[in-house]
Formats: structure tokens, sequence, C-alpha cells
């Protein structure tokens, strides 16, 4: 098992530019999409009360299609966040998973 993206490694990083609530925010983004899309062997979270710094995304959560899209589009659209992209614009994860599943 690998971990994908853990919270604490963002909310303890000094000079971080994000809040925690952004963080937060932008995690159950990713988990709800993942898991929308059949993308997850579990539900990860129901909701964002669920994910707090201990919250991680693992290689075993994931399907194969899911592991794929994680590894093909989600730091693309973690730069594109960084550089002010409104994490709910998930075009980059969308069009990915359009490609992975044809």
């Amino acid at each position: 098992m690998a971990t994908i993206d853990k919270v604490v490694w963002h909310t303890r990083i000094q000079g971080n530019p994000e809040t925690r609530k952004q963080i937060l925010t932008r995690f159950w983004i990713i988990v709800n999409f993942i898991q929308m899309n059949g993308l997850t062997k579990r539900i990860l979270a129901r909701s964002i009360a669920e994910i707090d710094d201990e919250f991680s995304i693992n290689s075993d959560d994931l399907t194969d299609i899911g592991l794929e899209l994680m590894k093909k589009a989600y730091d693309k659209w973690l730069t594109k966040v960084d550089a002010g992209m409104p994490p709910a614009d998930i075009a980059i994860l969308q069009r990915t998973l359009e490609k992975l599943n044809k």
C-alpha cells in the first residue's frame, strides 16, 4: 500500500498559503469525485466532517482505474489548484477519466 496523499502533509507545512478549511475542502472534492465515479473499493468519507489530519488516500483504497486516474491527473489538478484554480474545477479529472474509460 502506498499513500497517495494525506491531510497532515498539507496542514503541517510551514508557510502553506492554504487554510485548514481550504485543505479539507480540497480533499473532500477529490474524495467525492472518486467515490461518485466508482473509483474506490470502499467509502473513504461520507462528508467533509469525516476528513481530519489523519485522513489519507491510499493506493489500496482505489480500483485499478481510480489508481490510474490519480497517477495521470491528480498532480496536474493539484498544480492548477495551487496556481489559483478553484478546487471545484474538476475538468482535468473528468477528461482523464473519460480517456481511461474509452
